[in-house]
């Protein structure tokens, strides 16, 4: 498990130089720790091979995860914060061949996140 956090740490930091803080913080390898767990990856790739955000197959688990771990301020995710996670799964999902596509609003279903980006399998 060691070896695939330090690969997508290190994939998210040659796409993203200025959100450095973000992948170093320890909440996040607690937070890829968790979407590596189980059958998390599996549905995550699910939802990309069936045109699907794949933030939707986990976005119950990221939301307790940010709510457990004093994430949420004010009842609120940061938006930043939000978007280095969409990022993250970005990178997970590309290790798997798949590239970003449009953005899939999520309608009311989830707590904090109202959209994320749909992916396609490169060719």
């Amino acid at each position: 498990m060691e070896t695939r956090i330090n690969m997508i740490k290190t994939g998210f930091l040659q796409r993203y130089k200025t959100r450095k803080a973000f992948i170093e913080e320890p909440k996040t390898e607690k937070l890829v720790r968790l979407l590596l767990q189980g059958d998390r990856i599996e549905r995550i790739m699910c939802f990309c091979a069936v045109g699907q955000a794949p933030l939707r197959a986990v976005v119950y688990d990221v939301e307790e995860f940010a709510e457990k771990n004093d994430i949420v301020v004010d009842g609120k995710l940061p938006d930043e914060w939000k978007q280095d996670v969409g990022r993250l799964i970005g990178i997970i999902v590309y290790f798997h061949g798949y590239v970003s596509d449009v953005e899939d609003d999520l309608q009311q279903t989830p707590k904090y996140f109202h959209y994320a980006a749909t992916f396609h399998k490169l060719v």
